[in-house]
């Protein structure tokens, strides 16, 4: 039968109207032979043009029978069309003739929704979430074609189905064409009274996760949707977050709403958001003791100030950040007793090579380098230190940034980071500007790694374990972030970084994060291809300020012109050692 089709449909090809006629007549013809009509329109997809195809698919649809499989391949068929106003019209035509009870889940393979979603327009896609219950009845496809849809960028955690919410409905809800402000816990109250079956028992603890999981993406959709970034609706998801004591996430969207947008805060938000820093403060204030704090002295003039790194190869590289620093050290003993600490792992030679310099030497095993780090730290702690300065072997900080330092720890800051740096390689050196809160809004504020200093109250607080728990080789960073939070130091802009009374003096609240480019203090990383535990691919693909071509001119600014060359010059040697056979 399919040869019989295949050669009529050619033979028939040479009248138009034939050609009309007879698909018209197989379609009636084998309207319930589910396998047939697909042959068929693979067939006219192959041979025709879509008006043809469009026409034989709209009178199948007005007569096939509504099961399962005719379902699935009426939206395969749809998916094809390249015509966008088609695939909606298409995709009305299945909304209106297809039996809510029919739908089921279907596997992802089943459907070409990559296709679909991303050709239709934006509206059109709510209306699918909204009103098609073949996706917004089951919670896994709704899912499904919203990750599809923002490629992959939306973590929405799945429901078990005798815990079904309709989150198409309340994602359609908050971004339907009205600009208004919508409350999303009132969407999701709404949510938990419709839940099917209704003796569903929604425990505080799901709830609140599903109000973060939802907040999140919403913001993520928000950005996808509305480029131009719809302030009124996150004042309203900020709103969202305080009413589920979301801290973190109340916090970090009210400094990205104070730093971005066009007008501050609605009044309301900043009224809530003072009475959500007093709540915030005293988190981190049952953590403080008076036996953290004791014995530092903010206002002290030569202040002890530990160095730590880590090493591993590129003994180049190595010897001459090393060399810059004991020079750094040497100009700059007014304000501080400098240390450095420096773990290595290839015995006497990285330990020659660091001992020449005077500074301390620790030997770890390199993998996991979370206990590599850890070790170091152990060492800092026997140096008792007023503050901590993490740096990379591979990053250089100039003698300003060492001034700011000192004067950050004399204004009372804890934790102070930098928000932006240079990343320098072979050919390349751009300005990272930091995470940027629609691409990584967990992290939005938080410091860079390299150049974060740590006051000595702090390091007590965390009994000088930062990384000790855990074995990992990556993320190191962001592991040490999740310690201070969970000690109730969230990141802040200095703007709105506040200051709170502990044991008689004044000290500033939070991981308070700089930028460079005001204060024109820039740290360095130098990057030497595939050598680095976070590639230049990694920078280029995040939030790049600018890219910079005259790069000696640049840096020139801020270090000494033979480091500069110096520097230029090692890295480009060692990448080129790197390509020889």
């Amino acid at each position: 039968m399919r040869r019989i089709i295949r050669n009529s449909l050619k033979l028939a090809r040479r009248s138009s109207l034939l050609y009309r006629h007879l698909c018209k007549a197989y379609i009636l013809l084998f309207s319930r032979n589910i396998k047939i009509i697909e042959f068929l329109f693979s067939e006219l997809k192959c041979t025709s043009n879509e008006d043809v195809l469009h026409e034989a698919f709209n009178l199948w649809m007005s007569l096939c029978v509504k099961n399962n499989s005719a379902i699935v391949l009426s939206y395969r068929v749809a998916s094809s069309f390249n015509d966008a106003s088609r695939i909606e019209k298409t995709y009305k035509h299945i909304l209106q003739n297809t039996p809510p009870q029919e739908a089921l889940i279907v596997e992802k393979r089943t459907i070409d929704a990559h296709n679909v979603c991303r050709t239709i327009s934006n509206e059109f896609l709510f209306i699918i979430l909204k009103e098609s219950p073949f996706f917004s009845s089951v919670i896994t496809a709704t899912i499904y074609l919203i990750e599809v849809r923002f490629l992959d960028e939306l973590r929405i955690k799945s429901i078990e189905d005798r815990r079904r919410h309709d989150i198409a409905s309340i994602v359609y809800s908050f971004f339907k064409e009205s600009d208004d402000a919508i409350d999303p816990s009132i969407l999701l109250k709404n949510a938990w009274k419709n839940s099917s079956p209704r003796d569903s028992v929604i425990t505080k603890a799901e709830e609140y996760e599903l109000a973060k999981d939802l907040g999140k993406n919403l913001i993520i959709l928000l950005q996808k949707i509305k480029p131009t970034r719809n302030f009124k609706k996150l004042n309203s998801i900020f709103d969202f977050f305080v009413s589920y004591n979301l801290k973190k996430e109340a916090h970090l969207l009210y400094q990205y709403l104070y730093l971005s947008s066009p007008e501050q805060p609605l009044q309301p938000q900043a009224l809530r958001y003072k009475i959500l820093l007093e709540s915030i403060h005293s988190k981190f204030k049952s953590f403080a003791k008076e036996v953290h704090f004791a014995d530092y002295n903010k206002g002290k003039k030569q202040k002890r100030l530990v160095f730590l790194t880590a090493i591993w190869k590129r003994y180049k590289l190595t010897d001459f950040v090393l060399n810059y620093y004991k020079n750094l050290f040497a100009r700059n003993t007014d304000l501080f007793e400098f240390h450095f600490v420096v773990v290595g792992s290839e015995g006497q030679t990285t330990k020659d090579s660091v001992t020449k310099f005077n500074f301390h030497y620790c030997e770890a095993p390199n993998s996991p380098l979370s206990h590599k780090w850890q070790a170091g730290l152990d060492m800092v702690k026997s140096l008792d230190p007023d503050a901590l300065l993490i740096v990379g072997s591979d990053d250089l900080i100039n003698d300003a940034l060492i001034r700011d330092y000192y004067n950050k720890l004399n204004d009372g800051h804890l934790i102070y980071g930098l928000k932006d740096i240079v990343v320098f390689s072979t050919d390349d050196l751009i300005i990272w500007n930091g995470y940027d809160y629609f691409d990584v809004p967990v992290r939005f504020l938080e410091a860079a790694g390299a150049g974060k200093l740590i006051a000595k109250p702090i390091l007590k607080i965390l009994n000088y374990n930062f990384w000790g728990d855990d074995k990992r080789n990556k993320g190191l960073d962001r592991l040490l972030s999740e310690k201070l939070e969970r000690i109730g130091l969230l990141p802040t802009c200095p703007d709105l970084a506040s200051k709170i009374n502990l044991f008689g003096d004044e000290f500033y609240y939070g991981q308070v994060t700089w930028s460079n480019h005001e204060n024109k203090t820039y740290l360095v990383d130098a990057k030497v291809p595939n050598e680095n535990i976070t590639s230049m691919g990694a920078f280029y693909r995040s939030n790049i300020q600018k890219n910079i071509s005259s790069h000696l001119n640049f840096l020139a600014q801020y270090y000494d012109k033979d480091v500069v060359q110096n520097l230029s010059l090692i890295i480009r040697g060692t990448h080129e050692e790197q390509r020889r056979p």
